[in-house]
């Protein structure tokens, strides 16, 4: 399958140029916020729904981003069931960080231990975990413009537990790796072919896909 590969991840300004400056949108692991600074800064009337189970990343997303009313903080991982769901925490030492909480999954970490050695995996602890479907019935929502998912391997969770908001997503850019790092990850064709209703646009990074809902 042919379609464009773009060397960089997809920008703020880049959904901006997609969506407009006052979107509804949702960042699945918005861990720190440090995306979430760039979506505000360059879509002023956003309204953006953030999800993320891990606490250390929760802790700092809420100092610097707690008090701005564009924004929703739900501590919850978003996957295939609504109840507790093990979470495998990331640590060691890498690159600047002392205690590396970038990698956290639902699924146990496979590829990723041969990657990426120095960056350990804490014992699997249970966190909520919440399907997107459920959380659509609570917000009434009508209409997603964009979904930002980076999940680290939890893809096929997330699609089971979305088949209702699927069909209300305008734009999905998500996370997948070339080469599966957890158990159960699919490959990137896997992914594809799981969204025959969304067309792929590009492959930023090497390992982001952005899909446009064409039904």
């Amino acid at each position: 399958m042919q379609f464009e590969r773009v060397d960089h991840g997809l920008r703020a300004d880049e959904i901006s140029d997609l969506v407009g400056t006052s979107p509804l949108m949702l960042e699945i692991g918005s861990h720190e916020g440090t995306d979430t600074v760039r979506f505000l800064d360059a879509m002023p009337g956003i309204r953006l729904h953030c999800f993320d189970p891990e606490e250390r990343a929760n802790a700092v997303f809420r100092r610097e981003l707690g008090g701005d009313s564009r924004v929703t903080l739900y501590e919850t991982a978003v996957g295939d069931v609504d109840g507790p769901k093990p979470f495998y925490a990331s640590t060691g030492k890498a690159g600047s960080r002392e205690d590396w909480n970038f990698s956290g999954s639902l699924h146990k970490p496979t590829g990723h231990l041969k990657r990426s050695p120095e960056i350990k995996f804490k014992p699997p602890v249970l966190v909520p975990c919440i399907r997107l479907d459920t959380w659509l019935l609570y917000t009434q929502i009508d209409c997603i413009d964009f979904a930002w998912v980076d999940i680290q391997g939890a893809q096929v969770d997330f699609l089971a537990g979305a088949k209702e908001a699927l069909g209300i997503i305008r734009y999905l850019y998500i996370e997948c790796h070339q080469e599966p790092l957890y158990d159960g990850e699919p490959t990137q064709e896997e992914l594809i072919a799981m969204l025959p209703e969304f067309a792929p646009l590009a492959i930023y990074g090497d390992e982001n896909i952005l899909f446009e809902n064409q039904a």
